[in-house]
């Protein structure tokens, strides 16, 4: 499958403008985005990709922005050009199966860097496996909503979880993750396609969900009749200044929060 690579002009714009271009193509349908000193690129499939609807989201920033095609041939070429291991926390490194001299931590995850979100890079994957690393999850059931490329049920398999269910809402990607599971080893995590009506009649001590604010706040009612007493949900996807919002309606359907992790805007957090 062919994507659309839209590149903008970040030279000359405000710190913190392109965490909210992030933020607001993703709800476009936008997967995947790549940062350095002058551009932000976006990637989108190419039968999702209208000009209008990004004009539309991008007009009110008033930024630059040029587009193209990219090959699926190319995907890899291009991101292995680019693409660094990730260190979390002195424990856990994120690397690619090309990655070479990668350090020795106590946790180790290989991921094939495709179209599927969740590589350790951007903010929001990275904060999660923080607060992950920070659980006892020896013999937990998990539950990974919008699972990207697994790496956060794979995460808690390497931690020692019983079982792990990964649901996301691109068939395509159930082809990453599994390659994903293939290459780190791991036999304990089911993954299939759908959204929070597919989630499997059963309850969990851990629902991880990195999605986005509209979607957390529509599906956290769902989630609680999934989990267990004294069990935990850990979410991210939204800014700081959205973070009253997720408190309000976790609260109001029986979630205490008990920490949360910041960056560059970025929030994860952990009810209880």
């Amino acid at each position: 499958m062919d994507y659309v690579e839209i590149a903008i002009k970040t030279d000359n714009i405000p710190e913190l403008l392109p965490e909210i271009l992030i933020a607001q193509l993703s709800e476009e349908g936008f997967e995947s985005f790549t940062e350095d000193n002058s551009y932000l690129c976006a990637y989108i499939k190419s039968s999702e990709f209208s000009a209008s609807k990004t004009d539309k989201v991008l007009s009110p920033y008033f930024v630059e922005y040029t587009s193209k095609i990219i090959k699926q041939e190319n995907w890899n070429a291009k991101w292995e050009s680019s693409y660094n291991y990730v260190e979390i926390d002195e424990e856990l490194v994120i690397c690619a199966p090309f990655h070479k001299k990668v350090p020795q931590k106590k946790y180790r995850i290989t991921i094939a860097p495709k179209m599927s979100f969740g590589t350790g890079h951007h903010e929001t994957t990275y904060l999660m496996c923080s607060l992950i690393l920070k659980q006892d999850i020896v013999n937990k059931t998990v539950l990974d909503m919008g699972s990207g490329t697994g790496i956060l049920g794979i995460l808690c398999s390497k931690k020692g979880a019983k079982s792990i269910a990964a649901i996301d809402i691109d068939e395509l990607v159930l082809e990453n993750i599994n390659e994903n599971l293939e290459l780190n080893k791991v036999t304990n995590i089911e993954a299939f396609t759908g959204n929070s009506s597919n989630i499997p009649n059963k309850k969990y001590d851990y629902i991880l969900a990195n999605i986005n604010k509209n979607v957390l706040v529509n599906d956290v009612p769902i989630y609680v009749k999934h989990l267990k007493k004294k069990s935990c949900l850990i979410i991210s996807g939204f800014y700081s200044s959205d973070f009253e919002d997720i408190i309000y309606i976790c609260n109001k359907y029986g979630l205490k929060l008990a920490g949360h992790l910041e960056k560059n805007n970025w929030i994860a957090a952990l009810f209880i």
